[in-house]
């Protein structure tokens, strides 16, 4: 899991001067990790619950993440998905904001205790972890924005390579001797083990199966940590696909190589929702072959030249699931 060496690509020994405290010229190496060129004391150390270089997961099951520091630091650590989507991890609203680490501590995630879980979300692929510990505290608020009620932060720029060069940004006015990253990576697989979201919040004991009311979710809140959805905000990255202005995200079912399901609530009729979801797919050249509707259910049949798709939105309680499955 680990690459030994990466963070020291070149050192050489230099006279206690006040170069040896000059700004680092961060790198970003073939791999798009972030990288100090200059050997430092400080160590920052990522790795997930499941041994090996690039230990394998399956989509809907549950995983462990551990950062550690020998040094007082903040720290940072990023999940960086297949398909180019970005959590921040640490520091999140759940740990009260706080991403000071002292020497020696261990922070796991989820904490022994915690109300909530997280599990592996798709798609398919190659996902990696990325840690970068401080001496100074960063600042990351043009990089990274909470949402409302969302207890981990959206980052703004896509794949990973961007984001290693964003942080080279960030990291440059801080002394070479005073940051260090290191990365952990795994394999992500499309079997779908469980439908649950990755992350379950629960701030405090609520009734068994609350209802879903039009426009907000109540009792135990549903969070994606792979993407937060605003109006607007993409929820099918394969096809390009917005979330509607009628529409409230509650949180993703499925997400894997075929197939993309998502839960939500609105006070449109579902043949609004799908109609205005068919002007966005045959804007990207896709054409409604058959429709049927009925009292808990609309389904519209897609094709180009090379693909199929099957629409669907089903009434669940006072929600409803829009599902999006190629074939």
């Amino acid at each position: 899991m680990k690459r030994n060496g990466i963070l020291a690509l070149a050192f050489t020994t230099l006279a206690v001067s006040s170069s040896a405290f000059a700004q680092s010229n961060p790198r970003v190496t073939p791999q798009a990790v972030i990288v100090n060129p200059v050997q430092t004391a400080l160590q920052v150390n990522v790795s997930v619950d499941r041994a090996g270089d690039n230990p394998i997961y399956n989509i809907g099951e549950k995983i462990g993440i551990t950062v550690s520091v020998n040094q007082d630091a903040y720290v940072y650590v990023f999940s960086i998905h297949a398909d180019g989507v970005i959590d921040l991890i640490l520091p999140n609203k759940l740990s009260g904001g706080n991403e000071f680490l002292r020497g020696g501590e261990t922070r796991r995630f989820p904490p022994q205790g915690a109300s909530y879980e997280l599990s592996i979300d798709g798609p398919a692929g190659q996902d990696k972890l990325l840690a970068v510990a401080s001496k100074r505290q960063l600042n990351l608020n043009e990089l990274t924005s909470f949402k409302s009620n969302q207890p981990f932060a959206q980052v703004t720029t896509q794949g990973q390579e961007g984001l290693a060069r964003a942080l080279a940004v960030v990291v440059t006015p801080v002394p070479a001797q005073d940051w260090t990253t290191d990365y952990a990576q795994l394999q992500v697989r499309g079997t779908v083990i469980a439908a649950n979201p990755p992350v379950n919040y629960q701030p405090a004991p609520q009734p068994q199966n609350p209802p879903v009311s039009s426009g907000n979710t109540t009792g135990g809140i549903s969070i994606n940590i792979n993407i937060t959805v605003a109006s607007g905000g993409i929820v099918d990255s394969r096809y390009n696909l917005t979330l509607l202005p009628v529409m409230t995200f509650v949180r993703y079912d499925t997400r894997d190589d075929n197939t993309v399901s998502f839960t939500y609530s609105s006070n449109a009729p579902m043949t609004t929702v799908a109609g205005q979801y068919r002007q966005q797919l045959e804007g990207r050249g896709f054409r409604a072959k058959k429709q049927r509707v009925s009292d808990n259910s609309v389904s519209i049949e897609f094709q180009n030249r090379n693909q199929k798709l099957d629409f669907l939105i089903v009434r669940v309680g006072a929600a409803f699931r829009l599902t999006l499955e190629s074939r």
